[in-house]
């Protein structure tokens, strides 16, 4: 009886421990390469969301304009749902940096050119989040958008 008591709590254990992140299934991530290709060619980097619901596919800088930072720095990127396997949203930055803040939301950060004398760097640089369950781009308030 211990014996049978002791198999059944290592069990429960072993299936209480699993992860909640669910697997892209194989026909989406090759939907996603798909698009991805379509998109970009061979330069693009995939970024997964927490879960694995969705992807960030993020077209780099050429290796001249980088930045020094923590965040994917992109020209261009798109947002693939994974459980729809199709693209939710694209945008051409230019030049800017990506990242998933959470599983549902991306921050999308502008980096200004040249700024001139007087000018403060904070007022030229746009941040915005994009929020894939509402589909709607918001700018993100300045008092909050520092890491």
């Amino acid at each position: 009886m211990p014996r049978r008591l002791f198999v059944l709590f290592i069990i429960s254990i072993i299936f209480s421990c699993s992860s909640t992140s669910q697997i892209p299934s194989k026909t989406a991530e090759s939907q996603l390469i798909k698009v991805a290709r379509a998109q970009y060619q061979t330069n693009y980097k995939i970024l997964f969301n927490r879960s694995k619901t969705s992807a960030l596919c993020i077209s780099p800088l050429p290796a001249g304009q980088k930045i020094k930072n923590k965040q994917e720095q992109a020209s261009s990127f798109f947002i693939f749902d994974l459980q729809k396997e199709k693209m939710l949203y694209s945008e051409s930055l230019g030049r800017g940096m990506v990242k998933w803040l959470d599983d549902t939301r991306v921050e999308i950060r502008l980096i200004p050119g040249i700024i001139k004398g007087g000018e403060n760097m904070n007022d030229k640089e746009n941040i915005y989040i994009y929020d894939i369950v509402s589909a709607k781009k918001y700018k993100q308030p300045f008092f909050n958008n520092r890491d």
